[in-house]
């Protein structure tokens, strides 16, 4: 996995890796239809690519992971909380069209089960995986 230092994390896919890659594939199924835009999508994907990979990887990305692990469940909600009220402030502020922030958003989502897919490719396992 050395070579892959800059894009995937240093240990392999989780179990929750894999209830997220779940997840993203069931949002971009429902909301596949509502897309207006396949280069909004084509947009988000890009950006959602660059968050997860190496965003995630630089000393930056570290800190603010091991910053939200520290906070316990109750700072994570409320990390969680006020990600989606910024959401729904974009979507209904007039600088960005609904439309345009609605297809990045299913791009974002359709690079989630994409990454979880090619860590699970490099790392060749789950991590704390147990078959019992």
């Amino acid at each position: 996995m050395q070579r892959w230092y800059g894009f995937f994390p240093d240990r392999p896919p989780t179990k929750v890796d894999l209830v997220s890659a779940v997840c993203g594939v069931l949002l971009v199924a429902l909301n596949a239809s509502t897309v207006h835009d396949w280069h909004w999508v084509a947009v988000g994907a890009v950006v959602g690519a660059i968050m997860l990979g190496p965003l995630a990887q630089s000393p930056i990305g570290r800190w603010i992971g091991s910053a939200t692990r520290d906070l316990g469940l109750a700072g994570r909600l409320l990390v969680i909380a006020i990600g989606i009220v910024a959401v729904l402030v974009l979507l209904f502020l007039p600088p960005i069209p609904g439309e345009i922030a609605v297809d990045g958003l299913v791009g974002v989502m359709i690079t989630v089960p994409l990454y979880v897919l090619g860590h699970l490719l490099v790392a060749r396992g789950i991590g704390d995986w147990s078959p019992d």
